[in-house]
């Protein structure tokens, strides 16, 4: 689940931004 945190983090910053 580590790929999954990683895009998680890219696309959150992508939303929260």
């Amino acid at each position: 689940m580590e790929q999954f945190k990683r895009g998680l983090s890219r696309e959150w910053k992508w939303l929260s931004g």
